[in-house]
């Protein structure tokens, strides 16, 4: 699991604002959440910041500007509340360190810890699959045109084992006058770069955007896969399979393993397989068009195989589901046997994508 947030990375927050672009977007927006009210006794969440091990945590609160907010009693918040060995073992080792970050880096670290207006208890964490999404006080800043769109988190619970993102929970349910805390043991960093960015980062997938640009031939902006990895405001799940995974594809087709070799198989095959590895909630197709997308974090995959929708249900209807589990990884329709997942949990601004090694195949 992923989890280590390194000094070096922190500076990157920063640079988000890079990122927010220029795209349309019909990204579901998390319904509103209902307030619920605290009981305006006992210490608040900024009184509790004042024992000592939260020094680190209440330098950043103090320098984002957020201390008079969550000295407030008759307002509602969950903060993901690292105490300063987390801070440490992310690469912030005191209060200092903190007042030379730039600001901005800060109030959008400690943003992303709060879940503004709402008391979220680890009981309330629903257990079903695909994990909540919910919107932190962390909101899309310039050039981003969509006022009050949120980044969001993704809180999951199996049994008493709770997570937020991928980060697992080790102190619980911490109640505070106007709200409660939690104690992750590292920073929940935003991420800082979108999906394309980041695959593009990757070695392991360079056959997959050679895929992408090969299933894009023809169609028009704002309709390419490329579209959809690039813009920001999207939340997806992709099931990624590595440069070994597409070679054997390749081999399957009688076809030499490089990645121009994409350009003999046709784009509306290219299209359907790339499609297939989209993970959706539901999708309906033309006419009635609609797709709601989801991003699903590992932790919160299923034990038991458990069929899951593809961007294919946009398509086509009824459309062949993936299997995911756990336990066993990731399973096309046609695949003789569940593909591993190699790599879990790479998470970007519009999305979060499994590394696979093998191509999941409806038919």
């Amino acid at each position: 699991m992923k989890m280590k947030f390194q000094y070096k990375q922190i500076a990157a927050i920063a640079a988000i604002v890079m990122i927010i672009g220029f795209f349309s977007c019909n990204k579901d927006v998390p319904d509103p959440v209902p307030i619920t009210q605290s009981d305006p006794k006992g210490n608040s969440i900024a009184d509790l910041l004042n024992a000592p091990e939260y020094s680190i945590l209440k330098a950043a609160v103090t320098r984002a500007g957020m201390l008079t907010a969550l000295s407030n009693k008759t307002g509602t918040f969950t903060l993901f509340a690292p105490k300063n060995d987390a801070f440490i073992a992310s690469g912030i080792p005191n209060e200092t360190v903190i007042g030379l970050l730039p600001q901005s880096t800060v109030t959008a670290l400690v943003q992303y810890h709060i879940i503004p207006g709402l008391k979220l208890g680890t009981g309330d964490i629903s257990e079903n699959y695909p994990n909540v999404e919910l919107p932190t006080a962390f909101t899309f800043p310039a050039p981003n045109t969509i006022p009050f769109v949120k980044f969001t988190t993704y809180p999951s619970r199996r049994g008493s084992n709770v997570w937020v993102n991928n980060i697992p929970i080790i102190g619980k349910d911490i109640e505070a006058a106007n709200g409660i805390m939690h104690n992750p043991p590292v920073l929940i960093a935003p991420p800082t770069r979108v999906l394309l960015d980041t695959l593009s980062r990757d070695p392991e997938m360079r056959y997959l955007l050679a895929a992408v640009a090969r299933a894009d031939s023809g169609r028009a902006a704002g309709t390419k896969f490329a579209d959809y990895l690039a813009n920001p405001l999207y939340s997806l799940t992709i099931f990624a399979p590595n440069n070994q995974a597409f070679q054997n594809l390749l081999a399957a087709y009688g076809l030499p393993p490089d990645p121009a070799a994409f350009n003999f198989i046709p784009v509306a095959t290219m299209q359907g397989l790339l499609g297939y590895h989209v993970h959706i909630l539901s999708g309906t197709p033309p006419p009635a068009f609609s797709v709601k997308f989801s991003r699903a974090f590992s932790v919160n995959f299923p034990a038991t195989p458990t069929p899951i929708s593809t961007f294919l249900a946009t398509v086509i209807n009824p459309a062949p589901p993936i299997i995911i589990s756990s336990d066993l990884g990731v399973k096309g329709l046609a695949n003789a046997t569940f593909s591993n997942i190699v790599a879990k949990d790479r998470h970007a601004v519009n999305g979060v994508y499994h590394i696979i090694d093998q191509v999941l195949r409806p038919q």
